[in-house]
Parts: C-alpha cells; structure tokens; sequence
C-alpha cells in the first residue's frame, strides 16, 4: 500500500477468531490506548439486521409508528388522498420544481416535460389516490417508483436465495411472530404502495410528492403536506412492472399471499402491455420522457428488467425475447455506468432475475438460454470480484471503487450496497473472500472507519447527530430514529444524507444474508416494551436517577441502553440513568436497550416526572 498516504499506513486488524468465550472485551495497546468495549458472541450481524429492520419500520408511510417497535413515535402520516393534476390544475410550486429538473437526457427525442399537462401520457384517472404505504426516502416525504422497486427487488432477492432469510420470522417488525415472512412482508409494504400507482391506460406515476412546495421541513411527517402524483413515464412504469412481477411470483410469497401475489402480477402484466403500446405509439427512444432522477440509459435497463421478471414469473418465451432484444449481452461493458461500474440499476436487476429464476424455483433450468444464462452468471461473480478487488485495497475493507478513489470524489457511497453484490456472487460462487469482504463493508457501517462512527443509527457508541430527515428535524430527540444508515463517504464538511427506501433496502438485504446463519436466525422474537421507574418528583440542579425494567422473561444484564430526556444529551449505558434536570415542569424520559444480537426492549415516560 505505498502508494497510500501516510495516515493509511499504520491501519493493523486484530484478528480475534481464536476467541471462544462470549462475552465483553477491549482491546488495550500499550503508547496507544484502548478501544470502545466490544462483544464476542454469535449476535452481531443479528443485531445489524435487527437494527436495518426498524429502520425499515420507522421509514414506513402510512401508519403510525409505536412503542414497542420504535421509540421515535409518531401517528400515521400522509395518510389523505394524493390529488390527481387535470387539465384545471394551478399547482404553481409543484409546476415550477417540475420544470426546474426538466432536461433531455442525450438520445432522449421526446420534447420536455415542463409540467403536469404536456406529457407524452396524459392522466387518465381523476381525482384523488390512495397512495398509503410504501417507505419514504430521504425527507420523509416523497416515494419514487424508481426506488420502490429496487426495494422490492433487494428484499424479495434476499428471501428467495440467500438461505434462511426467507425464515426469519422474529426481526422485531409488527408482523414478526405471525409465521410469515419478516423480509418478505416488508417487501409487500412496498408493493401495495408501487401496485396503487398505476394509472387507468396501466403505465404508473413517476412520484408522490407535496403539492405546494419543495420539502416538508418544518412538520412531523403525520402532520405533512397534502401531496400530489407527478406524470407518467415509461421508466418508473418499467421498474414497477418488474418489481411487482418479481414479488409475484415469488414462491414463498406465493404460498404466504395468494391473492396479492395473483394481483400484483396482473398489474405488471398491464404495465407492460401499456409500455408495449407507449413503444409502438411513439418509438424505442422517443417513448421515454425525462422526469428527475432517471439515469443514462433512458428507460432500455428498466424495460428489460421488467422483460427478465416477467419471463421469470410466467417462463414465457415473448418475454425472454424482449430481454434479448433490450440487453443483448449481459457482460457488455458498454452497459457499465461511467465505463467501469457493472451491474447498474436495471441492468443489475434483469441479470440477477434471470440468473437465479430456476435456482430460486420460478422456472425449470430447461427453460432458460443456457449461453444467456452463464452471461448473467459471469457478470454477478464480475462484479463481485471487483467489490472484493476494491474491499482488499482500502485499509479498512469497504470496497470504495478505485476509479471513485482517482478523481478525488465521493458521493452517496454505502458499504452496505456494495456488500449486496458480494452476497450475490457468493450464491453463484461460494468464495470465501466474498464474505471476508461484506463483512468488512457492514463493519465499515459499523463504526470500523477512521473516525469511529457508526453510518447506521442506532448502532456504535460514537453516533452521527445530524440527518436529512423531516422527522428528525422536528422531533423531540437529538438523536436520529433508528436504523438508518448514512453515507459513508464524503470528500468535505457536509451532511452525511441518508437514502432510506434505496441504499437501506441494499444494506438490509446483505447482512440478512449473513444474519440468518447464525444461532440467533432461530430465536422466537418479538418486540417487547419495558417499564421506566422514576422518582414520584425531582428538583431542578438536583441529580436523579431512573431506571429501566425489562419485561418479563428479557435478561438486560448485557445490554447497552440508549437514554434521551428532555434538555440531556444523549447516554448511552446500562440500565439506570442520571441526570441533573435543568428547569422545572414536566420531563420526558425514553430508552432503548439493545442486547448483543439486536434484539431491543424500548421503554417511556412521557408523564409521570414533575420536576420543582
């Protein structure tokens, strides 16, 4: 590593696999110091998932988030019907950040859509939408197609082929205990959101979005703006499309939901009908209209993604021929964001649906282009080699891409996606090394990083404060909800912005992978809530102390409690708290209480401490 800078040279990994004995340890270097505290037990990558898990919980839209699966409480948000823009409509703000992202991407011969009435698609349906459910992304606010399926595809992915995800039943999610799918019920969130943006003519809206201005920002996300659906394009309906059919056809899913399962793949069957019929009315690139976040490939890797789910949903051969015509070649590099990053959003997704449709029990293996097939194949162990290529050259093995290293910048880069492509080949070729390497890109998430901090809230002793999060930045707490990983990268002093419904979904899926080989996959679990006791009155400049009680049959002996209180910095400890309360009046008290392996016990007093 000559060629790295001098603070990168004296990087040692202490290598603790001929530790046996569970338990807390530190590790102390003479002239040097001593470590946080750390565990060694079979928990750890349990309590990574647990922790994704609730983060996926509390960016849920449309319900109220609870003790005890969260202690970020708020009612159910953006529940009131999304308007419908016609013909009528004066939704100036909305109009005006519209336009303002209007662009013509290069091989774009559509014109510009510069507002809600001069698409290639007009609206069909009126009215007002139900669009409850679905996760949000960054803000709190907004929900992308483009984004619920990728979500959909990590997560369903993750429980059709990394063994035993589809299992877990006990993550700590309302529905764990009910002898269905934690993985795939969160996946089913996203799904019945994606499946309600369909429009009447089958193509689906871009995005859910306020209606009068730009970001919430100054409300809780259950006192949000009223909201509003943006345009159709054949992008967004291409992804929803293919993340529907994959859910569909699922088979755990298939046996757990029936009905839903049978419906959604009917709404991606129109989807594509009505993409088929954008196409043939106006051509292979002037169909397409750039709306905000799409990429260079206008919508060619979505339409065959949406190809490649399909056929792997029904094993019909028209669709096997639209992938082969959308995406020829798997392995061409010309299909490689920047010349150098394979596997870009629906190219990546349309490979991996086709590699494993037999191997995850969609289709036969007789059903498949054995030429194509190996294609898919080459590209996901491709890609793998290179996360673990880029993993092995950084001192801490989180696999920033070299050429990302070359021009000095870094953006909206997260360990944990690029651990999912190493869980993936590892499916296709069970290396070693693959895992050595996700491993260290979710350690890196972790708090094993040059500043020590945790990228996943809710994790680590060190902790980021700030976050790009409408309920963050209106709640009572100074610490972030829990469970959502930031961006791990940056090349200044800025926000580190999380990208929930996107890089969460790839981040949860990888260490789920890991997660459900370990003892702790077969524990019985639910979420439990504890009991504060506090003192019947406190004094102002006069230390207290409170303290947590588990719930019956919850041993908190090794757990790490976080506490917050109204005016206290946050503390993070055992089970008793003490504080010095600033002011007189009432004081609110809340603690979540993480054992080793994530499970948590999350406890309030919201009224019962007056301080005089």
């Amino acid at each position: 590593f000559g060629f790295m800078p001098a603070q990168y040279q004296r990087v040692l990994d202490a290598d603790f696999s001929s530790f046996h004995t569970p338990g807390e340890y530190q590790l102390q270097v003479p002239g040097l110091g001593a470590s946080y505290p750390f565990y060694i037990v079979d928990g750890p990558a349990m309590a990574f998932a647990r922790t994704y898990a609730q983060g996926m919980y509390n960016q849920r839209c449309g319900t109220a988030k609870t003790i005890p699966y969260t202690r970020f409480v708020d009612g159910a948000d953006h529940t009131a019907p999304a308007s419908i823009p016609d013909g009528t409509s004066t939704y100036a703000n909305a109009t005006m950040l519209l336009a303002s992202n209007a662009q013509v991407p290069m091989g774009q011969t559509a014109p510009e859509l510069t507002s809600f009435t001069n698409g290639l698609y007009p609206y069909v349906d009126t009215g007002m939408l139900d669009e409850a459910d679905g996760h949000h992304d960054a803000g709190d606010y907004s929900k992308y197609l483009m984004d619920s399926g990728y979500l959909i595809h990590t997560l369903v992915f993750a429980a059709d082929n990394f063994p035993g995800v589809g299992a877990l039943d006990n993550l700590g999610i309302p529905e764990s205990g009910d002898g269905k799918s934690d993985v795939l019920q969160e996946a089913k969130w996203e799904a019945d959101f994606a499946a309600k943006m369909q429009d009447g003519d089958g193509l689906f809206f871009y995005l859910v979005y306020p209606r009068a201005r730009a970001y919430e920002n100054d409300v809780l996300p259950s006192h949000g703006d009223p909201q509003i659906v943006w345009p159709k394009n054949t992008y967004a309906s291409a992804a929803a499309t293919a993340a529907l059919a994959e859910i569909a056809s699922s088979p755990r899913f298939k046996m757990q939901f029936p009905s839903d399962a049978a419906r959604y793949l009917q709404v991606a069957k129109k989807g594509w009908t009505a993409i088929q019929a954008a196409l043939a009315a106006h051509g292979q690139q002037s169909a397409y209209q750039f709306i905000y976040q799409d990429d260079a490939y206008l919508h060619d890797d979505m339409i065959a993604w949406a190809a490649s789910s399909l056929f792997a949903a029904t094993g019909d051969a028209t669709y096997q021929q639209a992938l082969t015509q959308w995406y020829a070649d798997p392995t061409d590099m010309s299909k490689y964001h920047w010349g150098w990053w394979g596997m870009w959003r629906g190219w990546g997704c349309a490979t991996r649906s086709y590699a494993f449709a037999a191997r995850s029990g969609r289709l036969k293996a007789s059903q498949l282009d054995a030429t194509y097939l190996k294609k898919c194949e080459t590209e996901i162990t491709g890609v793998g080699d290179d996360q673990l290529s880029w993993a092995t050259r950084s001192a801490y093995g989180t696999s920033l891409p070299v050429p990302t290293k070359v021009t000095d910048q870094a953006g909206w880069y997260y360990s944990g996606t690029q651990a999912f492509d190493l869980a993936v080949a590892y499916q296709i070729k069970p290396k070693a090394a693959y895992i050595g390497a996700l491993l260290t890109n979710i350690g890196y998430e972790g708090g094993a990083n040059p500043v020590n901090i945790s990228y996943v809230s809710g994790l680590g002793w060190q902790r980021p404060r700030e976050m790009v999060s409408q309920f963050f930045q209106n709640d009572r707490h100074r610490l972030p909800p829990t469970g959502i990983d930031y961006g791990n990268a940056v090349t200044g002093y800025m926000y580190l912005a999380p990208y929930a419904s996107v890089n969460e979904g790839w981040g949860f899926a990888a260490i789920v992978a890991v997660a459900a080989q370990t003892p702790p996959a077969s524990q019985s679990w639910t979420a439990k809530q504890g009991t504060i006791t506090t003192p019947a009155t406190g004094k102002v400049g006069k230390a207290m102390t409170v303290t947590l009680s588990p719930p019956a049959g919850v041993d908190l002996t090794n757990a790490r409690v976080t506490w917050e209180a109204a005016g206290q910095e946050p503390w993070v400890g055992g089970s008793s708290f003490t504080f010095t309360p600033p002011v007189k009046g009432p004081v609110w008290i809340d603690c979540e209480a993480t054992l080793p392996d994530g499970r948590r016990v999350i406890a309030a007093n919201n009224s019962g401490l007056t301080i005089n």
